[in-house]
């Protein structure tokens, strides 16, 4: 049957004017093409029962914009229990659906992004170990070197070189101390927690 009745939102939603649908247009205007044939065998099922529906479903506009609708379709009876028509209630939540798409997808970004972060820390820790024990190899090395000399060429050296090749093996213990503390903070254990995502919206709204 034609459209019997449409308010303001309706004009706002879809872009038809009163004038153009009441008592001349179908709902089939509304179709998309999107709707699978499925929805509309459970809808002529249900109605004509006396069972009302509720679904998300995708509409179109006047201008052929695809639009996300909550709607909730019930039969209407009149006062000797015949069906004279459906009511459809509508609630357009294309921008919702929209923006939970959106966070969806941010939030797998964010998921990649964050295994990859893992990934590389992992990497830089190895390195690290790595060079770090490599170059406190050099800086013993270097210091067993500057012992030899003090004990065997002690003859050579003034009191002015001993005290300098002290003050060097004293920088090189140093250095091996910071070597070893920063060896020690790549190995602290990141924070424990699993990764969940999250609705920015939510977040924003508050």
């Amino acid at each position: 049957g034609t459209i019997k009745f449409v308010n303001n939102a309706f004009e706002d939603v879809y872009g038809y004017k009163k004038e153009e649908v009441v008592g001349k247009a179908t709902p089939r205007i509304l179709k998309s093409g999107v709707m699978k044939k499925q929805f509309y065998t459970e809808l002529w099922k249900k109605l004509p029962a006396g069972n009302g529906l509720r679904k998300e479903i995708t509409n179109k506009t006047k201008d052929g914009r695809l639009i996300t609708i909550h709607t909730s379709l019930s039969p209407i009876f009149n006062d000797r229990q015949i069906l004279i028509g459906y009511m459809a209630v509508q609630d357009d939540i294309t921008e919702k659906k929209l923006s939970e798409e959106s966070t969806a997808q941010l939030n797998k970004m964010l998921a990649i992004k964050s295994e990859k972060l893992e990934l590389l820390t992992a990497e830089l820790k190895t390195f690290g170990n790595i060079a770090a024990h490599d170059y406190s190899e050099i800086l013993r090395s270097a210091y067993i070197q500057l012992e030899f000399i003090i004990h065997n060429d002690s003859h050579n050296l003034s009191d002015a070189g001993r005290a300098n090749i002290r003050r060097a093996q004293s920088g090189i213990q140093k250095m091996k101390l910071l070597t070893e503390d920063l060896v020690t903070y790549t190995q602290i254990p990141a924070l424990n927690g699993e990764a969940f995502p999250v609705d920015l919206n939510e977040i924003l709204a508050n």
